[in-house]
């Protein structure tokens, strides 16, 4: 291969060369520019220091054929608007992207619009981190000092109400527990009820059709796959209804219904309308609530960002091992989610660490707060 050969083979494969190829090869169409673009938006997100998820695009046509392809960039304290600015425009521009605009609206943030051949627009909006009212420093707990938080942790308890001592001991340690009441279960509204008045946050653990499991072990009003789309809405609206007052829905199982974006596109929809937050534990590869989720609006976390901490185990010093695992994480990132069960194996490895992160500045949060920290930091 001679020297041209080489430089010009080098070249394609670079970012720019194939910003080039989508342009002139594939005559600029959104679904091969879109990659291309999240690579060089994934560079300078990491140049700013920002955690992953790295901003990525939603593409739709518009009325005159031109693909109109938006997403939000979060800045971290100590990241200002201009330098966000300067960082992610140097980035496209870099590929071949043109600057089209940039406005600063009212509250701070700074919409960018870029222009990729004849066919896509990217629309940028950097949303700064300052004014968010996010507590810094906190009382973790009775009895405890004014600590300056250095990590959030949220522990969500799955099947809340099974051993209901368990579940007393987990609401006297500090912090604030997040409790997963499941819709369908004898005494729903009481039991969540009851975590409340315990000083717990409450999340609707909504039961979702799963493979290979029994239709009949998901309980009454669960949401099935072969229902209809009214269906589907009025039994997430039941559901709401049973549990009372909650800051968000869990998956209940559901590997097999988070990947019908006929179904998840059903409950995600009402749940924005309560302007709710989505927590997808289901594990499925292909599940489809990530696209339908920034489609809709609504706040998600995925089950790649949350650690079972007690599941399948059952002994102390296996639980303990995995929780240290999840305290390792919250002090890398500025945050952790935990989903434990009410096990007093899981009780026993709290009682014995809790305190004493406590007073580190690691604290326990619900749930709703951990995920406000995190996108705006």
């Amino acid at each position: 291969m001679g020297a041209g050969a080489y430089l010009g083979t080098r070249y394609f494969l670079s970012p720019p060369g194939r910003y080039f190829l989508a342009q002139k090869l594939w005559h600029g169409k959104a679904y091969r520019v879109k990659p291309v673009v999240e690579e060089a938006m994934a560079r300078a997100a990491k140049d700013l220091g920002l955690p992953p998820p790295y901003p990525q695009l939603l593409c739709r046509p518009d009325s005159t054929g031109i693909s109109v392809c938006t997403s939000s960039v979060r800045l971290r304290p100590g990241v200002s608007t201009i330098q966000g600015n300067a960082r992610f425009s140097d980035a496209l521009t870099g590929l071949g992207l043109d600057l089209v605009s940039g406005v600063e609206r009212a509250d701070g943030s700074v919409d960018l619009r870029y222009r990729a051949g004849r066919k896509v627009l990217v629309a940028l909006e950097l949303i700064p981190a300052t004014g968010t009212g996010l507590d810094t420093t906190l009382t973790p707990g009775a009895g405890l000092p004014p600590v300056e938080v250095r990590a959030r942790l949220a522990l969500v308890i799955e099947d809340y109400g099974d051993a209901p001592e368990v579940c007393r001991g987990f609401a006297a340690l500090p912090g604030t527990f997040t409790a997963a009441v499941r819709s369908n279960r004898e005494g729903a509204r009481d039991l969540a009820a009851r975590a409340r008045r315990a000083g717990m946050e409450v999340v609707l653990d909504l039961p979702l059709e799963a493979k290979n499991y029994p239709l009949g072990k998901l309980g009454e009003d669960a949401i099935l796959v072969d229902l209809s789309g009214r269906e589907i809405r009025k039994r997430v609206r039941r559901a709401l209804q049973v549990v009372g007052p909650v800051k968000g829905v869990k998956t209940c199982l559901g590997s097999l219904a988070v990947e019908d974006r006929d179904v998840m596109r059903a409950v995600l929809e009402e749940i924005h309308k309560r302007g709710l937050f989505f927590l997808d534990t289901a594990s499925s590869p292909y599940s489809t609530v990530q696209e339908l989720a920034h489609e809709i609006g609504v706040p998600l976390y995925q089950v790649g960002m949350v650690s079972r901490v007690d599941e399948r185990w059952h002994d102390a010093g296996s639980i303990g091992i995995r929780f240290d695992d999840l305290v390792r994480s919250a002090r890398s990132r500025g945050y952790a989610i935990g989903i434990i069960h009410p096990r007093r194996a899981t009780l026993e490895v709290l009682r014995d660490r809790l305190p004493r992160l406590a007073r580190e500045g690691i604290v326990v949060l619900g749930l709703s707060q951990v995920m406000k920290a995190h996108a705006l930091e």
